[in-house]
């Protein structure tokens, strides 16, 4: 016979799953940025390796094990698009499921809180699908932080295996999206702190096992591809573009999610809150992790995809939220800031549509699901069956047309769709080894992810040739080793020795050179363009 608590548990995941399933196949879709590691996921299934252009070892993406999971699925399926969007959905689903057995027992209607708190966040629900990772960071989040608080009473006596599998889950989510290890740190540290008296001899071993996975995949990239961060790193960070200007444009990000999405940060930052007023270890640095995520974000200059980087911590604030506060009051405080964000908010991902129409851009952020649901939404690409988009279909023109090498700075569906044999020059540098080396064009004007970069003389028939015939001798030598790092025999000795010296700076002085001597062909070329002497070539 079924108990009242048991029918409460059932009408409770049936309501929590009824609202969720519907909410995600309506706001479901893939981003341009997802197809640029599905280009990487289409040529290692097909024999070229773990490359974005033919024949160069470039890491293009920032999430090994999410491009791995893809890769399978399409390697079983052959089809990126419907399975990317049903792993993003069982992933979501499973970390509802993570948090419905932890409120179960004594609070079922947690669950339903919980999902209209997802429910009610833009930038939450916009990135539970969209072909980035966020699904599989939002289940390594939960799995971390609900094995924790499932053993908050011993948290000083865990066992090896116990610690071990804490920092397997860790370096899993560092393999998923390596800046979000900042979630985990605060959190590992108090749990080797804890346990370090206790365990003596076998901590040491425990965090060496647990690390494995992450040690393991940076071992691998330095020898494949002869660094330890992905490319995407160097082009998005090596900028030269000012720390204030940087920071500025994070703070807009911030400016953005409060106009556009509002709830998403206060609950955030309600969460934070009520975790420092617990005083307790564990809570305040489960919070720490928080805040040095979203200061992480101000550092970096947030991003161009409106509320992206802000899925990941709601998200376990969510859950974080829930599992500690006791007070019914504050319930009913999260229900209403939930009904409210629902029925206020014009975006709400409850009221969207096939026809959905983004939010206005602020400080070059944008509403990325607006500009690509009309292509590649769920419900549009049921209707219509194939990917309409412009860059999609230019790089199927392309995939037919004679030219091996293309100039193209949107190279995420156009790149997937012009095919493996195609070179594609990305200007912005995402793919590009040596352009993501150099500084950006224009350091006064700020585009999170595009920094754009000037093309070197004799770059382009340096591709085209397949030799080396950069004008400038110092980036001529520079590119040479780049060359050797990325195409050249993995294990040759001199490939090693360039891997090393590069990863050390030794190579910095040429980078240093050739723009000395781009500054001054600058300056001679001010001079020759002066009123004064321009009478002179006359």
């Amino acid at each position: 016979m079924f108990t009242s608590n048991s029918i409460r548990e059932q009408i409770a995941l049936f309501v929590s799953s009824c609202l969720f399933i519907y909410v995600f196949i309506v706001n479901a879709w893939i981003c341009d940025d997802a197809y640029i590691t599905f280009r990487v996921v289409d040529n290692f299934i097909n024999g070229y390796g773990l490359t974005w252009n033919p024949g160069e070892r470039v890491q293009v993406y920032t999430h090994p094990l999410w491009m791995f999971l893809i890769s399978f699925l399409y390697y079983c399926f052959a089809d990126v698009f419907y399975t990317t969007i049903s792993i993003s959905f069982l992933l979501c689903f499973l970390s509802i499921t993570l948090v419905w057995h932890a409120v179960r027992k004594s609070r079922p209607w947690l669950l339903v809180l919980f999902v209209l708190l997802a429910i009610s966040s833009k930038a939450l629900i916009d990135y539970s699908s969209s072909g980035l990772e966020n699904p599989l960071s939002f289940f390594l989040s939960i799995l971390f932080y609900a094995f924790i608080y499932s053993r908050e009473e011993r948290l000083s006596s865990l066992s090896a295996v116990e610690l071990a599998w804490c920092f397997c889950i860790a370096s899993l989510a560092f393999l998923t999206r390596p800046d979000t290890i900042l979630l985990y740190l605060p959190a590992l540290a108090f749990l080797t702190g804890a346990n370090v008296k206790a365990m003596r001899y076998t901590i040491i071993p425990a965090i060496i096992a647990g690390s494995l996975p992450a040690v393991i995949w940076s071992s691998f990239s330095l020898l494949y591809y002869g660094f330890l961060v992905p490319n995407t790193a160097y082009a998005k960070i090596g900028t030269g573009i000012s720390a204030f200007l940087t920071i500025d444009q994070g703070l807009a990000y911030y400016y953005y999610t409060i106009l556009y999405d509002p709830v998403t940060l206060i609950i955030i930052f309600l969460a934070i809150a009520v975790l420092l007023r617990k005083q307790r270890l564990m809570y305040i640095m489960s919070a720490s992790g928080i805040i040095l995520y979203l200061l992480y974000i101000v550092w970096i200059g947030g991003d161009f995809f409106g509320g992206r980087f802000f899925s990941l911590p709601y998200f376990l604030s969510c859950y974080l939220l829930l599992k500690t506060v006791s007070r019914k009051t504050v319930y009913g405080v999260l229900i209403i800031v939930a009904l409210w964000a629902l029925a206020a908010n014009p975006k709400s991902p409850i009221k969207s549509t096939i026809h959905y129409s983004g939010i206005p851009s602020f400080m070059r952020i944008h509403d990325e699901r607006a500009f690509y649901y009309p292509y590649t939404g769920l419900l549009t690409h049921l209707q219509h069956g194939e990917i309409k988009q412009k860059w999609y279909l230019l790089g199927n023109v392309a995939r037919e047309q004679k030219e091996q090498v293309l100039l193209f700075h949107a190279t995420g569906m156009f790149g997937f769709a012009a095919g493996a044999k195609k070179y594609i020059i990305d200007d912005f540098a995402l793919s590009d080894p040596l352009l993501a080396r150099l500084p950006v064009k224009n350091k006064e004007k700020l585009w999170p992810g595009h920094f754009e970069r000037k093309l070197p003389d004799g770059y382009v028939e340096s591709i085209t040739c397949s030799k080396n015939l950069i004008k400038d001798p110092f980036l001529n030598l520079y590119y040479d080793k780049i060359l050797n790092i990325t195409r050249g025999p993995i294990f040759s000795r001199t490939r090693c020795m360039d891997v090393l010296y590069m990863n050390m700076g030794k190579f910095d002085y040429l980078i240093i050179a050739y723009l000395e001597n781009q500054k001054k062909l600058y300056n001679f070329d001010k001079k020759a363009t002066s009123p004064s002497q321009s009478r002179i070539f006359r």
